[in-house]
């Protein structure tokens, strides 16, 4: 066996390749199961035929192979600037909203709370929306739920003093009179 430049460059691209499956059995590196495979199959390829290119003694050298190692290394790049970006977003607190999204599951309180019963009660049939955004068991989720999915509820729940600022200010970007006399209300200085 001789190992030219060739082979090697090659066996590099092919450790380099496994290096980036064994990194991704880390919580540093997140892979598919479709990436260990091509990442897996890639080192195995590149290895065998470095030991292959190591064996032929007369083989004619593809210029500049050494640039073959560059590949597994820019996915290396890759993969380290996302595990620091995950782990300086991981760092950071979270950012808080009190707008729910319409297509949030229901209940948005925790199961068992006076809210949850309340609205369940109101999707039975027993209460309405209109009781609960005016209620004070009402969480801020439920009254932005109902702000986005309820319009005509708007004004009820601009008047609500459990309505989360961020809701409030949606609301007044929607232009409704009745809401934003609600809003004014609110805060009678302001107006």
């Amino acid at each position: 066996m001789t190992w030219t430049i060739d082979a090697v460059s090659v066996l590099v691209a092919g450790v380099f390749f496994a290096g980036i499956v064994i990194a991704g059995l880390t919580p540093f590196a997140s892979l598919t199961p479709a990436s260990f495979v091509a990442f897996g199959a890639a080192s195995v390829v590149f290895i065998g035929a470095a030991f292959g290119l190591a064996r032929v003694q007369e083989a004619d050298s593809v210029p500049l192979m050494w640039v073959v190692p560059i590949l597994p290394l820019l996915v290396i790049g890759v993969l380290l600037k996302d595990a620091v970006t995950a782990r300086r977003a991981s760092g950071q607190p979270e950012r808080v909203t009190a707008i729910a999204r319409p297509g949030d599951e229901w209940p948005l309180a925790a199961p068992g709370s006076a809210s949850a019963v309340h609205l369940q009660q109101s999707r039975d049939g027993e209460g309405s929306p209109r009781e609960l955004v005016g209620s004070l068991d009402v969480t801020p989720n439920q009254l932005a739920h109902f702000a986005i999915n309820y319009p005509e509820l708007r004004a009820v729940i601009a008047r609500n003093p459990l309505t989360p600022d961020s809701v409030i200010e949606w609301l007044g970007q929607q232009g409704d009179p009745e809401v934003i006399a609600a809003i004014q209300s609110r805060h009678p200085a302001a107006a």
